[in-house]
């Protein structure tokens, strides 16, 4: 399986189904499963962020679930999203990509993992 390695508290969010897009410099032409796991650095909040954080989980060097990729699309090329959404993600950039994500799957228990930058076998 693919797996994306994403900050937390993003990859909490993520998986949890709070976030549903994902935006990246890059794109992809994978669609289907995708492994979210959480890198050792911790993403630097907006203060705005904090206020949507309700106890983000710590877990990090791991994969902590799945989700479908089912797009990826440029950010300018997006319709409206939710308000939420946009405070989750960088979309000031209409040259970067917005990967929309669904069906997110916690696993029970998290799989210890060394992540890397673009995607990656697990």
């Amino acid at each position: 399986m693919k797996c994306l390695t994403v900050r937390s508290p993003y990859a909490q969010l993520i998986v949890n189904g709070d976030k549903r897009v994902e935006t990246r410099s890059w794109s992809t032409d994978h669609r289907g499963a995708l492994g979210i796991h959480v890198s050792l650095v911790r993403a630097d909040l907006t203060p705005g962020e904090r206020r949507l954080m309700i106890g983000p989980d710590e877990r990090r060097g791991c994969i902590i679930g799945r989700v479908a990729l089912i797009d990826v699309v440029r950010i300018g090329d997006l319709g409206d999203l939710d308000p939420c959404e946009v405070a989750l993600g960088n979309f000031a950039d209409p040259n970067h990509f917005a990967w929309v994500i669904r069906r997110p799957r916690p696993l029970l228990r998290p799989v210890p993992a060394t992540g890397t930058y673009g995607l990656w076998e697990v």
